[in-house]
């Protein structure tokens, strides 16, 4: 899983943990774009947890991630829907999912795992 938590508004704002195979971007909650390159050729790339303060996304921001098939949102169910970034092309094809603590009746939802690793219900 490679997370992309919170906010990332350039390449370099970011740091890589090989081995748990994450990159964790900025903790401050006032970023609201993802820079070029963030996540470049890793095809170790399946999932991709993104707030919902990100608002823009370079178009260059996600390249050549063959196995690239989730979001999971850092928010609510209705602010999923209503995220403007849902129809960036370069994500627009994936499943994805909302944040909750709680196994929902139904959607797709996601949530930490007992230590700490973020996981589909």
């Amino acid at each position: 899983i490679i997370v992309v938590e919170k906010t990332a508004s350039s390449h370099d704002q970011y740091t890589k943990d090989w081995t748990s195979n994450r990159f964790l971007s900025g903790q401050d909650d006032k970023y609201t774009e993802i820079g070029k390159h963030i996540i470049y050729s890793q095809n170790a790339v399946e999932t991709v947890v993104i707030s919902k303060n990100i608002t823009s996304m370079n178009p260059e921001a996600v390249m050549y991630c063959n196995n690239f098939k989730k979001v999971f949102f850092i928010g609510t169910a209705a602010e999923l829907n209503s995220w403007s970034l849902k129809s960036d092309s370069q994500i627009s094809g994936k499943t994805f999912y909302y944040y909750s603590e709680t196994k929902p009746a139904s959607g797709n939802a996601w949530h930490y795992d007992s230590i700490g690793t973020p996981v589909a219900w």
